[in-house]
């Protein structure tokens, strides 16, 4: 029996030496097994070993294999297994998981019947069958040949070995679906085909789903249709700003509603996410974003989870010899050389043409001095755009047709062939030419034509602002698109020693926002919207909803577009025509280079500083007359204009100040205001000074932006004033977009946007790149987090949050207490008050609150909150969340499929006739923390000091499935009863000689070490066993005063007061069972706040604001310090409550 366990001293102390809790000295055998105790009897339902746990629920494989067997009649009966298995395990093999499986992805292993043929109906039949009936979304399903399951002598499942047959790929799998193609493929060597594998790239990296390519209005219409099958509702009726809830469909639904929605779009989509999403259209954009994401596994994972049979690639690693990487080094050495002529000769041939107009000009004109100054810089523009006209020519003949590959039969290239030489050569001398020439054009009509003749397709009306795309052949722009500063288009990539292309397409009237990145094989169809700093992952990005857009309405435009379009082209030629052309600067100085290489050098250095400083004195006053007065309402050239001049400054000089004084000198000449001992580091090209602001000390990492306009939709140029205020850090590569307020001490992390017209709070840590930045810390005390908030993962806030504004929107609307509503209250040696319904005489759940106080009596040290009945009905707060917005039907079904939350929902429930003949119990887990270091989770409960009033006091037996809609049974028709007779009652008691008086007991046991059996503890829809961790009696509670009306109403219990011997529980996901406890009270601490008018904490208010649900705050006061809540609830001297749910 202990084979195993030899040579495992700790392993074996935890099986055969274990000792119990309430006898030290006994011991026992850990067996492993998980039991019932029923009527004194123990019945064994399984073993802990196969307990999974998937999304935070615990899963019995047995449950699952029954579901299983009994969906198809091809699977054999007695020859399923159901495991759990690592996400790192199943994205090696392709297969994708949930965000909300907590790592662990179901799989099943079944055997197919004899002589049954094997299709995809059945692994989506299994799938949907345990979808709908266990709520879980199953990850892979795997059909393996008759009598070849692991199994004991015995002919149990061998789970554990299935687990490594599948971990290691050596489960005899079943025959192919024969509803998937076979492919057949011609060998390299004898010519033969051989099933299942191809030699082709391009074909394995071709998506098999063609649900890559789903439209967003596609998306929203299946899952209108969706609703129309479940409730019966005409399509037309069911609006797409509309929840899937509020159109009646319930928990079953939503699971039912994730799993032919993760079918349609071959992502796996969780039910909490449908419900999390504010309606159908954010449904729709969320499912948009998800197939986004996945598109780059949806080969492998297609192929896993439609045919289920595993299919790797056989392309051997090929090995480059040494001889034929020095003969690549060699090309690249050439192709530097040709390189470099391509780039060199234009620029002669501009240069000699100029000098020799120039020569001939002075020949005519005579040695006139003014003539001799004045004709070399009217012909330098000339020269210039001769410079620019050449290279293009010269690129388009001697490049890309000797040197551009054939993209269309050679999609992918070894990084040691000529064909990557040639590319790589092209590639340079494209980035050479834009960077030096190219950058000029920005903004004009001449960029469209520079990459026109470059190869690229770019319809009309089409605005570029940026040079950064590479493989322009590759590229096509539809009608009215504006690519803003700073995009990167690029076509290639280079993994793994080979160089893969797929074109990008940009659709008509899309807008690409600042320093966006548009990646290989990316489809933007038409009217897309790329938010700034945003990159895509080549897959088809579908149309970004209108109400995401910028609101370019709100904003203010610096211009009225008063020039004709007819004479656009001459304005920008214009404009370019007024650039000096430094190449004749250049070969002036090296027509008379000096002897000594020294002074060369020095003379180099001494003549480019004069030159940058005029150069960039110059672009102050021209900036400053191009700008104009502050209310002056330019047009779009003067704009081009003043643009085009900074940028060249910033190129051409000013980019080597960063880091210095120097620059902030420049910046304040140019007109922005810039406090003192400010860090700027090397920063973009500040386009519009005048609208910049910043303030004393504040740093600007590396690369960081700061844009304070640009070109939208329509081609229309937008800016607003971007102000920093003093001591803001902003991390490197970050961006700050028009309209956005940094305030002080504000910490923008790197890769991150300040957004348009938006306020980074004072204080604030903000990172994130969407179109808002979640702020993750608060440095500064009167806005600081709050602690349990910064706990929370994205999806554990969302659901926290909107929790919080539904209720504290109610709240607002009714000014009273929303689930606890007061009763009566009494105050003696432990300070009471009451609460209950509007009718006592409802059968109810009723409950308590309990404030323990110093000993001073003077603070409070904690706030417990009590009930009848053992359990509650929901374990984590996404579970209460579902639970709340779930309609009968749905919750009928949800406690058939769990009987022990039907158990919790009618033991709460009591037909009191007295307040003090009642049990009250925590349900929800504490942890105690002991002198000796040890720490112990523990439930709370007060009973009667009458023993002779047992737990089962008052207790009503089911009726139905559930209790009504309402959660309570109403009054009974004959009953005569007073409305408020048992807070009558309950005073009556109070004021009689000794009070009321009860016993205050805890249970408790050792925090274990597993993380899946301390969740397991902290379940709170599972009670205790009494007989292994019976209550204890620690202290009586004594009450002989009843509290008025109006002390009853100003009471305020913190769920979240703890002190360090008795914490609060912290959960950091909505998965986990201290979810309910750690969320909720901060549900409750905010609803208090607006019911009392109290002033809210920032933190709470931005918390609310980020939710989906709108609440108008405008009228709330803000709290100055969070700390002043404490003290507001340190007055209250109450220490137990009652209450009805």
């Amino acid at each position: 029996m202990g084979i195993g366990y030899w040579g495992k001293k700790e392993q074996s102390m935890q099986t055969f030496q274990s000792e119990h809790q309430n006898v030290p000295t006994k011991k026992y055998l850990r067996t492993g097994d998980l039991g019932r105790v029923l009527d004194r009897k123990l019945f064994i339902t399984g073993r802990i070993k196969d307990l999974i746990i998937v999304a935070g629920r615990n899963i019995y494989s047995a449950d699952i294999e029954k579901t299983v067997e009994s969906s198809s009649e091809f699977l054999r009966p007695g020859c399923c297994a159901v495991i759990g298995v690592p996400e790192e395990t199943l994205m090696e093999k392709g297969i994708s998981v949930q965000e909300t499986s907590d790592q662990v992805g179901l799989v099943v292993i079944a055997e197919v019947r004899d002589g049954k043929s094997v299709n995809t109906a059945i692994i989506q039949q299994i799938q949907t069958r345990v979808a709908e009936e266990h709520g879980v979304a199953v990850a892979s399903v795997k059909l393996i040949k008759p009598r070849t399951i692991s199994k004991t002598t015995s002919g149990k499942i061998r789970r554990f070995e299935c687990l490594k047959q599948f971990r290691d790929g050596t489960l005899n799998l079943a025959t192919e679906p024969i509803s998937v193609k076979r492919t057949l493929m011609r060998s390299f060597t004898t010519g033969s085909c051989r099933e299942g594998k191809t030699p082709r790239p391009q074909l394995s990296s071709t998506p098999i789903s063609q649900n890559t390519k789903l439209s967003k209005q596609e998306i929203i219409h299946f899952l209108q249709k969706l609703v129309s099958e479940q409730t019966g509702i005409s399509i037309e009726k069911i609006s797409a700003t509309e929840g899937l809830v509020s159109y009646g469909i319930d928990s079953i639904g939503v699971v039912r509603a994730a799993q032919k929605l993760s079918d349609f779009l071959g992502v796996p989509v969780g039910a909490v996410d449908i419900f999390t999403a504010t309606c159908i259209d954010d449904l729709a954009r969320f499912s948009e974003n998800l197939l986004h994401k996945s598109q780059q596994q949806s080969v492998s994972a297609a192929a896993s989870h439609n045919s289920e049979i595993e299919m790797h690639s056989d392309k051997p690693e090929i090995e480059v010899s040494g001889f034929r990487k020095m003969g690549i080094w060699l090309l690249q050495f050439l192709a530097i050389i040709y390189a470099s002529t391509m780039l060199v000769l234009p620029a002669y041939v501009s240069v000699s043409a100029c000098l020799s107009l120039l020569s001939c000009t002075l020949k005519l004109t005579g040695q006139t001095p003014i003539l001799s100054y004045l004709m070399p810089l009217a012909l330098a523009p000339v020269a210039w755009i001769l410079c620019m006209l050449l290279t293009c020519l010269c690129i388009s003949l001697f490049g890309n047709s000797f040197l551009q590959p054939n993209y269309a039969l050679n999609p992918e290239i070894s990084i040691w062939s000529l064909d990557f030489v040639k590319w790589w050569t092209l590639y340079k001398v494209q980035q050479v030419a834009g960077r030096v020439l190219g950058v000029h054009l920005r903004g004009t009509v001449f960029l469209k034509f520079w990459f026109e003749m470059l190869g690229a397709k770019i319809g009309s009306l089409v605005l570029l602002d940026t040079i950064d795309i590479t493989d322009p052949s590759l590229v096509s722009i539809g009608d009215g698109s504006v690519i803003s500063e700073g995009v990167l288009i690029r076509s290639h990539e280079v993994k793994n020693g080979t160089l893969s292309f797929l074109p990008v397409r940009i659709g008509r009237k899309s807008s690409v926002g600042p320093y966006a990145v548009i990646q290989k094989g990316s489809i933007l169809t038409e009217d897309s919207d790329i938010l700034p700093l945003q990159k895509t992952d080549g897959a088809t990005l579908i149309c970004t909803d209108k109400a995401s857009k910028m609101n370019k309405g709100e904003m203010m435009s610096e211009f009225e577009d008063k020039t004709s379009k007819e004479l656009e082209f001459l304005y920008h030629l214009a404009g370019i025509y007024m650039f000096p052309f430094t190449l004749i600067a250049y070969a002036a100085l090296f027509a008379t280079i000096p002897s000594n290489p020294a002074t060369f050098a020095l003379s180099v250095g001494m003549i480019y500083l004069v030159h940058g400083l005029i150069l960039s004195f110059l672009t102050c006053i021209a900036t400053r007359f191009l700008a104009g007065k502050p209310d002056f309402q330019r047009t779009q050239l003067k704009i081009w204009f003043q643009h085009r001049i900074i940028v060249f400054c910033h190129l051409k000089f000013t980019h080597l100040l960063s880091g210095t004084e120097a620059i902030c000198i420049y910046l304040r000449l140019l007109g922005a205001k810039v406090g003192k001992h400010c860090s700027v580091r090397a920063i973009n090209p500040v386009s519009d000074p005048e609208l910049i602001s910043i303030g004393n000390g504040v740093h600007l990492g590396d690369f960081s932006r700061i844009i304070a306009g640009f070109y939208s939709s329509n081609a229309k140029f937008w800016s607003k004033k971007v102000e920093i205020q003093d001591n803001a850090v902003v991390g490197s590569q970050s961006l700050i977009l028009p309209g956005s307020l940094i305030e002080k001490d504000v910490i923008l992390g790197a890769l991150s946007v300040a957004p348009t017209d938006y306020v980074l709070q004072s204080g604030g840590v903000y990172v994130g790149s969407h179109q808002r930045p979640i702020m993750v810390k608060n440095l500064l005390s009167n806005h600081s987090l709050d602690e349990r908030i910064e706990e929370m993962d994205i999806k554990y806030k969302k659901i926290v949050g909107n929790l919080a504004g539904n209720l504290a929107v109610t709240t607002m609307k009714v000014k009273f207490k929303y689930f606890h509503r007061i009763g009566v209250g009494g105050k003696g040696v432990l300070k009471i008050n009451s609460l209950s319904a509007d009718d006592d005489a409802r059968i109810d759940a009723r409950g308590a609150a309990i404030r323990i106080l110093k000993d001073d009596g003077s603070n409070a040290l904690l706030d417990l909150t009590l009930k009848t009945g053992k359990a509650f009905y929901a374990r984590t707060i996404a579970d209460f969340s579902m639970w709340l917005v779930c309609g009968m039907p749905a919750r009928e079904e949800h406690v058939k499929r769990s009987p022990h939350i039907r158990d919790a929902v009618w033991d709460s429930l009591r037909n009191a006739d007295s307040y003090s003949e009642l049990h009250y119990y925590s349900n929800i887990c504490r942890i105690i923390r002991c002198k000796s270091g040890q720490e112990m989770y523990v439930k709370f409960k007060i009973r009667p000091i009458n023993e002779n009033i047992g737990e089962e006091s008052g207790k009503v037996e089911p009726i139905g499935i559930l209790p009504p809609e309402t959660g309570a049974i109403p009054r009974d028709l004959n009953d005569t009863r007073p409305l408020l007779f048992l807070a009558d009652d309950f005073q009556r008691r109070v004021n009689s000689p000794g009070g009321v008086r009860y016993i205050f007991q805890l249970q408790y046991q050792v925090v274990p070490n597993d993380e899946n059996e301390r969740d397991t503890i902290l379940d709170c829809t599972r009670p205790w066993d009494q007989d292994k961790f019976p209550f204890i009696d620690i202290g009586e509670i004594v009450i002989d005063r009843n509290l008025n009306a109006e002390e009853s109403q100003r009471l305020e219990f913190n769920p979240f007061l703890r002190c360090h011997d008795v914490d609060v529980i912290r959960a950091t996901s909505c998965s986990q069972s201290a979810s309910i406890d750690h969320g909720r009270s901060l549900i409750y601490e905010i609803c208090q706040h607006l019911r009392n008018g109290t002033p809210l904490p920032q933190s709470w208010k931005y918390f609310l604001e980020q939710s989906d649900v709108k609440v108008d705050l405008s009228g709330c006061p803000m709290a100055s310090s969070v700390s002043s809540k404490n003290q507001e609830s340190q007055e209250q001297k109450t220490v137990l409550s009652f209450f009805s749910h």
